[in-house]
C-alpha cells in the first residue's frame, strides 16, 4: 500500500512538472502574470529568467518546498557529486569566461566547478553533471573547445583554409588522444601563440560561448529544482542516480539553456554548435580516431535519439531556438 507521503509527493511532482510547461508564469517573484500561460511555454520561461540576479526559481513557492528530509537529501546530492569529482578539479580552470557568462546572464550565485576530465571521476556524463546546487563541467571537453575555437578564429580571419569538421577533428586527435585522459591541455593543435590579437579576442568570445551552452543547460537543471523531481521519482522507481534525468527534463534544461544564451546576446549558431561538440566529444572518446565530427553533423547522427534521457540533437537545436524566440516575444 502506498503512503499518504508518496501520494502526496506524486502530487507535488506533477505540480512541478506542470508549472514547468504550462500554467501561470508569473513575474519571476512568484506573482501571476496578467498574460501567463497565452504566449507558450517559452515565453513564460523567458518571463521568469529575465529577472536580474537569478537564484532558485521561485514560481513553485510554495508548491515544491522540500519536505521533510528532502533538503537533507539535496545537500547530499550536492555533496555526492563533489565528492566523487573532487580530485580532478582544476581551481580557477576557464574561471574568467564563467564569471563573464554569469554577469551576461545575471545570475545571482553559481557553484560550478570544472573537473580536469569528468571520464576519469565517479560521474563519467557528457559535457557536465549537476545536483542541486553544485555543478561540475567537464574540463577535457572544454580543452577540445578552446582548440576548436582558436581554429576557427584563425579560419574566420583568412588565415586557415581547413573545414569545419576538419579543424574539429585536429583539436580532437589532439586533446582527446589517450595519453591526454584525465589531464588539463592548452590548444595544441591550434596553439594561442600562432593567434594575432584580434583572433585571440574572437576565439575568447566563441569559447565563451561554447561554455555558455553548457553551463547555462546545467544551471537549468538547478535552476527549476530538477534534483528535487528527480528526488521524488526515486520514490517511486529507486536508483538512477540524481544525475540521470529523463528526457523531459533534459529538455527543460535545453529551453532554459536557449532563453538565457539569448539573455547573454550569443550567437544561435555557436549555442547549437556547443551542443554538436558535446555529443562529438562524447562519442569521440570511446574511439579516439575512428569518429570524425562529419559523423556528429551528419543526417542519420542528427535525427537520431541515441540516449533514452536525451532528444535527438535536432530536436534539442529546436528547443535552443525556441528559447531564442521566447526571449524575443517575451
Amino acid at each position: 500500500m502506498i503512503s499518504s507521503r508518496f501520494v502526496l509527493s506524486a502530487l507535488l511532482v506533477i505540480a512541478l512538472f506542470t508549472q514547468a510547461g504550462c500554467g501561470d508564469a508569473g513575474d519571476g517573484n512568484g506573482s501571476p502574470s496578467p498574460s501567463a500561460g497565452s504566449a507558450g511555454v517559452e515565453v513564460d520561461l523567458a518571463r521568469r529568467l529575465q529577472t536580474q540576479g537569478l537564484e532558485k526559481n521561485p514560481q513553485y513557492w510554495p508548491v515544491v518546498t522540500p519536505l521533510i528530509n528532502e533538503p537533507l537529501a539535496l545537500l547530499q546530492m550536492d555533496q555526492q557529486l563533489l565528492q566523487g569529482t573532487s580530485a580532478t578539479i582544476v581551481a580557477r580552470r576557464y574561471e574568467s569566461s564563467l564569471v563573464e557568462l554569469v554577469r551576461r546572464a545575471n545570475i545571482a550565485r553559481a557553484f560550478v566547478y570544472v573537473s580536469s576530465d569528468l571520464a576519469c571521476t565517479s560521474s563519467p556524463f557528457g559535457g557536465g553533471v549537476a545536483a542541486d546546487t553544485v555543478i561540475v563541467i567537464d574540463g577535457k571537453m572544454l580543452d577540445l573547445m578552446a582548440d576548436v575555437a582558436n581554429g576557427l578564429a584563425m579560419r574566420e580571419s583568412g588565415r586557415l583554409s581547413l573545414t569545419i569538421p576538419q579543424v574539429v577533428d585536429l583539436a580532437a586527435a589532439q586533446q582527446m588522444s589517450f595519453s591526454r585522459f584525465c589531464t588539463t591541455t592548452n590548444p595544441l593543435a591550434f596553439p594561442d601563440a600562432r593567434l594575432s590579437s584580434q583572433e585571440f579576442n574572437r576565439s575568447v568570445e566563441m569559447f565563451t560561448q561554447f561554455l555558455g551552452g553548457v553551463f547555462f543547460h546545467e544551471f537549468g537543471h538547478t535552476w527549476n529544482w530538477h534534483s528535487l523531481f528527480k528526488l521524488r521519482e526515486n520514490a517511486f522507481v529507486p536508483g538512477g542516480g540524481f544525475s540521470s534525468y529523463t528526457s523531459a527534463v533534459e529538455d527543460n534544461a535545453d529551453l532554459i539553456a536557449g532563453v538565457l544564451s539569448a539573455k547573454a546576446g550569443h550567437d544561435p549558431a555557436l549555442v547549437k554548435m556547443s551542443f554538436d561538440l558535446m555529443a562529438f566529444s562524447y562519442f569521440y572518446r570511446r574511439s579516439p580516431g575512428s569518429y570524425s565530427f562529419n559523423n556528429t553533423t551528419s543526417w542519420q547522427s542528427q535525427y537520431s535519439q541515441t540516449s533514452p534521457n536525451y532528444s535527438s540533437l535536432a530536436a534539442r537545436k529546436s528547443l535552443l531556438d525556441a528559447g531564442f524566440s521566447g526571449w524575443q516575444r517575451r
